[in-house]
């Protein structure tokens, strides 16, 4: 069952942005189907290497489309994303093996926060300025390589995708 799906009132205009944004909707919803049980049993390292690895990638991508097509709240958008990784570092040191289901509930819920209010909301502000030139957006966006959901990053360690 798929706790988000992704909608077109979610894209940015920018495929690989948009499908970066699809593997996050997928990592959400995996971690929403993990049972309380299970939560014991998940390497949460790799589960962190690979959220981190998704927010430094990702972020570049994104702050180097909204730079080059002139996105004014640049500077601000850049703070919510240092927000959002030292919000996800905090929490990293609480998630181990056998922790607190609370803990995961912590993590999904600043997750869904960061699906809802940053995607929906604050990327969506910079779209008009992609409109202006979806063509230089697009070359810029492939210059980084492949979305987060193509079979390639799953060929690579985590700690190697960045």
């Amino acid at each position: 069952m798929a706790y988000f799906e992704w909608t077109e009132e979610m894209s940015v205009g920018v495929e690989l942005l948009d499908a970066d944004h699809r593997a996050l909707i997928n990592w959400i919803n995996q971690l929403e189907s993990i049972s309380e049980e299970a939560t014991r049993d998940i390497h949460w390292d790799d589960w962190f290497r690979k959220l981190n690895n998704y927010i430094r990638f990702h972020f570049s991508r994104e702050e180097k489309v909204m730079e080059t097509c002139g996105f004014q709240e640049l500077v601000d958008h850049r703070q919510e994303h240092l927000r959002f990784e030292q919000e996800v570092a905090a929490l990293r040191e609480h998630c181990h093996p056998g922790m607190e289901v609370s803990s995961v509930a912590r993590l999904l819920e600043l997750l869904r926060y960061w699906l809802k209010d940053h995607i929906l909301v604050s990327d969506r502000k910079y779209v008009r300025y992609v409109a202006l030139d979806p063509k230089l957006a697009r070359q810029v966006a492939s210059v980084f390589g492949p979305s987060l959901d193509d079979p390639y990053w799953s060929t690579l360690r985590a700690d190697d995708q960045c």
